[in-house]
């Protein structure tokens, strides 16, 4: 993929072509000829240099035609009227123009082989793009082309969190350790784990969590009580546990009590060792291992009209620890507003990872000054690279299948769904470039051959090229 690997390829790519010609190669120095003939043997010299710079793609006021088109047509008809001149042609565009045709009898018989090279690129946005092979979608105007696989990013899971207070009466509770007669649920303070070893329920009712969610993080929020009856020089331990089930809220009746309810597998130890003074606000350690045992009983369903949707919570001492610590906090009898809070952050489903995705690239070349039937001798395309990488790759070079080949759009399929010449071009191995170096595909010359000899094909006019990767991911 194009981030994974970090090599693009800039759309400033360049289609070099050597042909064969049938015109004579002159290397005479240019004069411009200016007067009479005075000897016939003394022909002038017309070399023609056309502009193909950017600002001959703009249209000719009443023409419905670009500068450069209009120009042609000029050039065409002053050509067809010449006679008994040498002419040749050049092109003249940044970073430079080359000489095309070098000056040569316009009326001579063309019987000689020649070698001409000739230089074109993209010249526009729509004439270098990247389809989805998946799903046929064309992207044009990238400021790179890539020609490896791209991911996606996937997506996230949907998180969500709730924050439930305790809100009725009976709904916090203390009992004391050694005596399971001695429950407290009208007090404005819940002691933890005084030197009676106090257990404190907690019951939240209404916890939306739907059920199969991934608890991700919760705790319990307490405020502190102002009482001076404490002892905090010491730690307190405590054990946090649930009620698998709810039983309902805290009263004397069996089962109903705080210590006598059952517990949930999941525990947390917690020594609560710093100050609490009033309205601190404590809050305990993540608690979700005990959520995820709740929400995963079978009768936990917060979306039926009769299904559970409360949970309770204990804190009990620690087994096997003893101290004269004693912390205490706001009840809900005291304070609605500072009653304790649980709070859960959740995941429903699960991410969905990014799936690679295989690209197909296409490049489109205007002004590929080669005469029909010209035979090609060598020709090659050339990138720059966008960054530095290191990888191997296995790609396929095709051409389409015709002598003008139209501009790329954003339809479904544009690039891959053009007719092809017969046959690739296998482009493979392993390239370790930086940014800005130079990259040159293999010898292109058999698929530019088959495009040069259609009769649609009319030198100077457009031609497109694709760069299509075999069917399966490149390695590396």
């Amino acid at each position: 993929m194009l981030r994974r690997i970090q090599n693009c390829l800039t759309p400033a790519a360049l289609l070099l072509a050597t042909c064969l010609t049938a015109a004579p190669l002159q290397a005479d120095d240019t004069d411009i000829f200016f007067g009479q003939i005075e000897n016939i043997e003394a022909r002038p010299n017309v070399l023609f240099i056309i502009d193909t710079s950017g600002s001959m793609d703009s249209t000719v006021s009443g023409t419905g035609k670009s500068r450069l088109d209009n120009m042609k047509e000029g050039m065409f008809q002053i050509l067809d009227e010449l006679n008994n001149v040498n002419v040749g042609l050049m092109r003249f565009t940044n970073p430079g123009g080359p000489v095309l045709y070098p000056l040569s009898y316009i009326n001579a018989d063309s019987g000689a082989n020649n070698v001409i090279s000739t230089l074109s690129r993209g010249s526009s946005g729509s004439d270098d793009g990247i389809e989805v092979r998946s799903s046929g979608a064309v992207t044009l105007e990238d400021e790179v082309i890539s020609l490896v696989n791209q991911s996606s990013t996937g997506t996230a899971a949907a998180t969500d969190s709730v924050q439930v207070r305790v809100s009725g009466d009976n709904d916090d509770a203390e009992q004391d350790g050694n005596d399971n007669d001695d429950l407290s649920r009208g007090s404005d303070t819940l002691d933890v784990l005084d030197e009676q070893d106090n257990s404190v329920g907690l019951r939240f009712q209404g916890v939306e969590v739907p059920r199969g969610a991934t608890i991700i993080n919760a705790f319990i929020r307490l405020v502190g009580e102002d009482d001076t009856d404490r002892d905090e020089r010491d730690p307190v331990y405590i054990r946090i546990t649930g009620e698998p089930l709810d039983s309902g809220n805290f009263d004397n009746r069996d089962g109903r009590t705080v210590r006598d309810r059952s517990r949930t597998n999941a525990s947390i130890d917690w020594i609560l060792s710093e100050n609490v003074n009033e309205d601190d606000v404590v809050d305990s350690p993540n608690i979700s291992s005990i959520i995820q045992e709740i929400i995963s009983n079978n009768n936990w369903n917060p979306e039926a009209s009769n299904g559970e949707d409360d949970m309770v919570f204990f804190f009990d001492p620690t087994p096997g620890r003893s101290s004269d610590g004693n912390r205490k906090f706001r009840s809900r009898d005291d304070s609605r507003n500072k009653a304790p809070e649980l709070t859960i952050d959740y995941r429903v489903g699960s991410d969905t990872p990014g799936e690679t995705q295989p690209l197909d690239a296409g490049f489109r070349f205007s002004d590929v000054s080669v005469p029909r039937g010209a035979q090609i001798t060598s020709a090659y395309v050339q990138f720059t690279a966008d960054r530095a990488a290191n990888f191997s790759y296995d790609w396929r070079v095709a051409a389409q299948n015709s002598g003008d080949a139209p501009a790329f759009n954003t339809t479904a399929r544009n690039i891959s769904g053009r007719s092809l010449v017969p046959g690739t071009v296998q482009w493979a191995g392993t390239m370790d470039i930086a940014a800005g170096d130079p990259v040159q595909t293999p010898e292109l010359k058999t698929l530019l051959q088959a495009v040069v000899n259609r009769g649609d094909w009319c030198g100077g006019e457009c031609r497109g090229a694709g760069s299509k990767r075999h069917w399966g991911q490149p390695a590396g």
